[in-house]
């Protein structure tokens, strides 16, 4: 996993330390798929 940076959460609005993750499960639609910013406390579900 890539380091966390700092940036706004795509689902809460916060500014916090975030992650990119996939939309879309990167097994069926690979690495170029769509991506949100996820702070901790959604990066999980």
């Amino acid at each position: 996993m890539k380091e966390a940076r700092k940036g706004k959460c795509g689902k809460c609005g916060n500014f916090f330390y975030i992650h990119k993750h996939h939309i879309l499960p990167k097994s069926r639609f690979g690495k170029a798929g769509e991506t949100e910013d996820l702070c901790p406390n959604f990066s999980k579900i």
